[in-house]
């Protein structure tokens, strides 16, 4: 494009040397000298030439016709002044003819370049063209689609959860049926044992038409309803445990339909956000290329109007020359000419706008819209798990789990990618250590951290070595290391992580009939749940296990002995393993008084009840209070209500069946209806109605007797009449609930020698409920929280939800 502008010099130079090569000054004597004007032209100044040349190959645009104008508009000044317009050419030793044919020769060279100028430009302007268009070519239409095989996966779990929705209902149904008829006189009747074994002596043969024989066909008729009874118990365990087997069988197999569609979904999301960085970076780089382009070309325009003109004006001023009649407006007319330049003009394209790849919620798995839109609200799919690529982090950095990231446990597990420089590499495991790895899967969006793992050697560049973070860091980059892509690690040293997901909500099928204020305690294999209030008090034990859906198996159990009457807001309490039994204390009966003084131990070997009531005349009754086990110590109760009195006492309960009252130091004072749990070695206790809306957590050490406090921040709903229960993972105080308003959870965190509280997330789908019991489930790590009273729909709800933290 450039050296268009100086053809003209080149030719120039070209015919000099032909026209003048063989004649010089000196030659012209006597007669004309055709040649002198080529001298003249060649001396205008002689230096024109040489500088022509000079700036030719320095790179200079329209120098050498400008400066041929400017000479040739001399020589017609020239002219002018010398013969006043006077056409003989004898002035210049040269013949008119010979001086026209040198002009016309110079006009025709001042076309052609003039062509070429006009050429450049439409081919700058299809140079322009041309770069939009590799712009244009960029913005390809993403296939946003989801692909057959994902939808084919994600059809298969949907009817998966269907038939598992069916088999959870089965479930619900044989385990209702089998609690119906535990609870009924046939099958707990104290006399069914004795008529079975009468059942053998009925006489078969006996006329039981005839009436003197009536009672003993009324006799034989209640054997025989009994007996049906027991065949009838056995068939419905076994249909119960069979309905709850086959639940759990489509639980698994529909979790693992749902992992293998997240994966399937995420490879998708994966594969689309990659053509969409591709996308962006063609994109980027063309307009790029179409901005360098476009600056060079405007650089060179004005230069090329300036050429231009220069010929225009060179072609006028040898018309000039060439005219009978040359006067100084006909020059003046060369030197304020306007040309039309319309065949000059740059056409700069519009560039298409750049796409966005668009990544709102839905596209992303486990966000709300994600889920409500997929799973429908379903609340049997299992804990949801995000794509394991992030957004971007920072405009030149990323992270992700590189592609074969898998599921492990309830979090996300695979190699540690970081986006650099427009590429993915890897991060070497020299330091790595859980502090990094936590920080890696905050940055990828999970609640909790993770921990090293090994994994698989990757590709790319190994940008991270050597990382040492502290912990608060953002991102991954945030903390030390020895720069980017300066290490001394191969890929089999590239490091993988463990992460955890965040907290979810899951709701488990109905335990047992609705109630509020039950009492419950945990064992190594699920738990007990003991009486409760609705619409009257009711002495009912069930039991629960973890081993299908966290608490999927319910059954009520049939206990002998001297065993409590029906009452609520009792305490009940685990023994531990060696001696394996349950201790229940106080709780607010229907008998005349209304409270219970006595101690009840159940031996869960024989399901039998023994009655300890030696403490009565010592320790008042009680109900609303807590009461947690201390190993090798025995049972703790504080606090709690009886006939108007509020209770601040602390009492030590042993297996000897001796009470003992502690004096503590700086105690909480007199409360009911709060909580209490017990760590490894201190106990806990929150809330209560003293000062329902305090957020100081009370902590009771037995090997000092002494209490001490935390304040955590200002709380606006009541804690009283709540359920809590101890994560020793996290080493946490969950408490759920309050007495008015909506549902409420909220955490008591231990952090070295301190403790701080903060608000968890609670779903809409969690109506408020108050007098709920909670468990902790130690194998599945997640908070139980069974029953309650339903405030906006006046009853009592048999939901289990869990809380994994």
């Amino acid at each position: 494009m450039a050296t268009q502008f100086w053809k003209f010099a080149l030719l120039l130079l070209e015919f000099v040397a032909v026209h003048g090569q063989s004649q010089t000054p000196e030659t012209c004597e006597g007669e004309t000298c055709e040649e002198g004007v080529f001298m003249q032209v060649r001396s205008m100044p002689a230096s024109f030439l040489e500088l022509s040349l000079a700036q030719i190959r320095s790179g200079a645009r329209g120098a050498p016709v400008e400066q041929l104008k400017q000479q040739l508009r001399s020589m017609a000044m020239a002219r002018v002044g010398a013969g006043s317009g006077d056409p003989n050419y004898t002035v210049w030793n040269i013949s008119q003819a010979n001086f026209s044919a040198v002009f016309a020769s110079i006009k025709e060279d001042m076309e052609a370049i003039i062509d070429e100028i006009e050429l450049s430009a439409t081919r700058d302007n299809n140079q322009l063209e041309l770069a939009r268009g590799a712009v244009a070519d960029c913005n390809t239409q993403l296939n946003r689609s989801v692909p057959q095989d994902v939808q084919d996966l994600g059809s298969s779990h949907d009817n998966c959860r269907l038939d598992q929705k069916q088999a959870r209902w089965n479930a619900i149904l044989a385990s209702t049926q089998l609690n119906d008829h535990l609870q009924s006189p046939y099958a707990s009747h104290p006399d069914a044992p004795g008529c079975l074994r009468d059942f053998a002596q009925c006489d078969q043969s006996t006329d039981v038409t005839d009436p003197a024989n009536a009672q003993r066909a009324a006799e034989c008729k209640g054997i025989i309803r009994a007996w049906s009874a027991s065949n009838l118990t056995e068939t419905l365990v076994q249909d119960s445990e069979s309905a709850a087997a086959t639940y759990e069988a489509r639980r698994k197999e529909c979790n693992a339909k749902q992992q293998d569609f997240e994966i399937g979904y995420c490879s998708f999301r994966t594969h689309l956000l990659d053509q969409c960085s591709l996308r962006d970076n063609c994109h980027d780089s063309a307009q790029s290329l179409f901005n360098s382009t476009r600056d060079l070309i405007l650089q060179s325009n004005a230069s090329r109007y300036v050429a231009y003109t220069s010929a225009r004006q060179v072609q006028c001023y040898i018309d000039v020359l060439s005219a009978d009649d040359l006067t100084a407006s006909a020059v003046d007319s060369c030197d304020q000419a306007q040309f039309d330049t319309s065949n000059l003009t740059l056409n700069i394209p519009e560039l298409p706008a750049k796409p966005q790849c668009e990544v709102s919620d839905d596209d992303f798995p486990c966000a709300d819209d994600w889920i409500r839109e997929t799973y429908r609200d379903n609340v049997l799919y299992a804990a949801c798990r995000p794509c394991t690529i992030s957004a971007q982090a920072s405009s030149s950095n990323a992270i992700r789990l590189g592609r074969g990231a898998f599921h492990e446990g309830d979090g996300w597990a695979g190699r540690v990618e970081v986006f650099h420089d427009g590429q993915w590499g890897t991060v070497c495991d020299d330091s790595f250590d859980d502090t990094a790895a936590a920080v890696v899967c905050r940055q990828l969006g999970f609640e909790r951290g993770g921990v090293v793992l090994a994994t698989d050697p990757g590709s790319g560049p190994v940008w991270l070595d050597r990382v040492a973070c502290t912990g608060s860091e953002s991102l991954l980059w945030d903390c030390n290391f020895t720069g980017w892509g300066s290490h001394s690690c191969s890929h089999e040293e590239d490091v993988g992580v463990d992460c955890q997901a965040e907290a979810s909500w899951a709701l488990q099928y109905n335990a047992v009939k609705g109630f509020q204020d039950a009492a419950l305690a945990t064992t190594d294999s699920g738990g007990f749940l003991h009486g409760g209030w609705r619409d009257s008090h009711f002495s009912s034990l069930y039991q629960y296990t973890n081993r299908a859906d966290y608490a999927a198996i319910w059954s009520y159990k049939i206990t002998f002995g001297d065993g409590p009457s029906g009452r609520s807001r009792h305490s009940l309490v685990w023994t531990g393993s060696s001696r394996n039994s349950l201790i229940l204390y106080g709780g607010a009966t229907s008998d005349i008084d209304g409270y219970d003084g006595a101690v009840y131990e159940l031996t869960l070997q024989d399901l039998y009840w023994h009655k300890d009531d030696q403490g009565i005349s010592q320790v008042p009754a009680r109900f609303g209070h807590s009461a947690v086990w201390v190993p090798d110590k025995g049972m703790l109760v504080y606090g709690g209500y009886w006939k108007g009195q509020i209770w601040e006492d602390l009492w030590l309960y042993t297996l000897s069946n001796v009470w003992s009252r502690l004096a503590s130091q700086a105690a909480p004072g007199e409360r009911y209806g709060h909580v209490a749990v017990w760590t490894q070695n201190e106990m806990l206790v929150f809330g209560g109605n003293s000062n329902p809306h305090s957020t100081t957590l009370w902590i009771y050490r037995p090997d000092t007797g002494s209490w001490f406090t935390f304040q955590g921040t200002s709380y606006e709903y009541s804690t009283y009449k709540t359920s809590a229960v101890w994560n020793p993972t996290r080493e946490s105080m969950l408490v759920f609930g309050h007495n008015n308003g909506p549902p409420v959870l909220t955490e008591w965190i231990r952090n070295n020698n301190s403790w701080s509280l903060q608000r968890r997330n609670v779903p809409d789908s969690v109506t408020y409920r108050r007098g709920t019991t909670a468990a902790w489930v130690p194998d599945k790590e997640v908070m139980l929280i069974i029953g309650g009273f339903i405030t906006a729909t006046r009853t009592y709800t048999s939901e289990v939800w869990t809380f994994k933290p």
